[in-house]
Parts: structure tokens; sequence; C-alpha cells
């Protein structure tokens, strides 16, 4: 009886053409699988702090966040300039509720990004043009490690308001709007994994308003975008991800500033990656 088999040439060129593939097809899947890990953590993290929040509010017996222990200890903003004395008091406050690192240096992003090279998401989702966080809140907010390997680069003020009037009229336009976040205790810019890559916008790292209710309302939400036109009488309360002509656009074929939007999109779409 005849045996027909491979030949050691046919193997040859079968493992090639298999070897060809499997590098074409790898580094895809392994981005994909990152993208997926890193989302998946960036969920675990905002559910941690929402329930640390939620804690901190209810132990202290708080109708919200500004009359919890923590934020009395400010005095003020809570930013990259505050006294080291008045951060360690915050810190320890904090640290009853959340997994903060010990003894860690508490840089703002500025200087926790020195000499490592963030980027924007690209058009297309991979690495657009370098970001540089030299300026504005996010840059300025206390790095927070978190033993789970987040860092949390936290602006927190201690109130949004000076003027009682101002607020129940801001918090009157947020309300006929249909939006839930009616004032700020603070922004959170998240890096899931710290230092690591790759470093970007909309992949690893994400930025959200803190709701004095400590609820973390996504950069390219629809609540977001109410309580800036509400606060600051500009925009539109279409400012959201999904519309691809918005500051916050984070669609399939635009991601606007950066693709700060983007965490709204993913935040809504179950913290599962489809862009």
């Amino acid at each position: 009886m005849n045996k027909k088999g491979f030949t050691l040439i046919e193997l040859i060129i079968t493992m090639g053409i298999v070897g060809v593939v499997a590098a074409l097809v790898a580094p895809g899947f392994m981005i994909n699988n990152r993208n997926a890990a890193n989302a998946s953590k960036l969920s675990a993290t905002v559910s941690d702090l929402e329930n640390a929040f939620s804690s901190m509010t209810a132990k202290g017996q708080a109708l919200d966040l500004y009359e919890t222990e923590a934020w009395q200890e400010m005095g003020g903003s809570f930013t990259g300039t505050t006294s080291d004395s008045s951060v360690d008091k915050v810190i320890t406050k904090l640290a009853e509720y959340i997994n903060i690192m010990p003894n860690q240096d508490y840089k703002n992003a500025a200087n926790f990004y020195s000499g490592i090279k963030t980027y924007d998401i690209a058009a297309d989702g991979g690495k657009g043009n370098t970001h540089s966080f030299s300026s504005g809140n996010g840059s300025q907010g206390r790095a927070l490690s978190l033993k789970s390997g987040a860092v949390v680069f936290a602006y927190l003020v201690d109130n949004s308001y000076d003027d009682i009037d101002d607020e129940q009229e801001d918090v009157k336009k947020i309300v006929e709007a249909g939006g839930s976040l009616k004032s700020v205790a603070g922004e959170l810019m998240i890096d899931v994994n710290g230092k690591a890559a790759p470093n970007t916008i909309g992949r690893d790292i994400f930025y959200f308003y803190l709701g004095s209710d400590g609820i973390l309302y996504p950069a390219g939400g629809r609540d977001f975008a109410i309580y800036q036109k509400a606060i600051a009488n500009s925009g539109s309360e279409n400012d959201i991800w999904s519309v691809s002509n918005s500051s916050t656009a984070c669609t399939d074929t635009v991601k606007a500033n950066g693709g700060w939007g983007c965490t709204a999109r993913l935040a809504e779409n179950g913290f599962k990656v489809n862009y």
C-alpha cells in the first residue's frame, strides 16, 4: 500500500508561509491585547476610586466630597504648588480609602513624564504627535501612585463656587439640559500603567471630571459637555466623542485634540476597545 505524505521541501515551504503570516499577525494581536488589558485596568481603577469616594462620604456622613475631612484639609486647590505639609494631610486622609503607595514623590505630570515620550492618539488609533504636559491642570495635579500600578494625577478643589447664586443658576442650567454633573471637586488624569508604554492618550492615559458626588465623569461624555456649557457658557451640549466635528471627537476617522474624548467612548462601551 502506497503512503503519500509531505516532502521535506513542502514542509519547509509550509512552515515558511506560517512563519510569515504569524509575523504579520502577531504585532496587531499583541497591540489589541494590550489595549484590552489597559481598558480593563481603567475600569477597575475607576471603580476603586468611586467606591473610595463613596466610602469617604458615607463615613463622614457628608453630603458631598466638599464636606469630607480630606477636602476640608485642603483650604484651597490641591495642585502642584500646594505646600508639602498640606499635601501630606490630604494624602493621609485619601490613603484611608485608596491604596496609595507610601513614600512616593508626589510629582506633577510634567515632571512624572520627564524624559519619557507621550503621544496623542492618531486618527487611525495608532500613536499620533508627541504630547507635552507642560501646562494646564492635567500637568499641575499631584501624582498619586496606586498599588495597582495606575497613577492618578489629581487636581482637586475644595469648592468650585464662591457665590451661591452663581451655583444655583449653573445647576439650574445643568438640570434643564439633563445633566448629572452639578459641581466639580477635581480633575483626574489616569495613567493605568504608569510610565510603561504606550503612554498614549486614549490608550493608557484618560481624563475625567470628579463630581462632588464622587462619580468620575469622562471627557467626551454628555455630562462633561453639559457642565462645560453651563459653567463656561461656551461649546455645545453635543460636544461629545461621537460627533466628528466636536472638540472631543473620538470617531473611527477623527480623534480631536489628542483624543481625550476617547475616555467617554471607552466608558460608554463597557470599557471594550472598539477604536
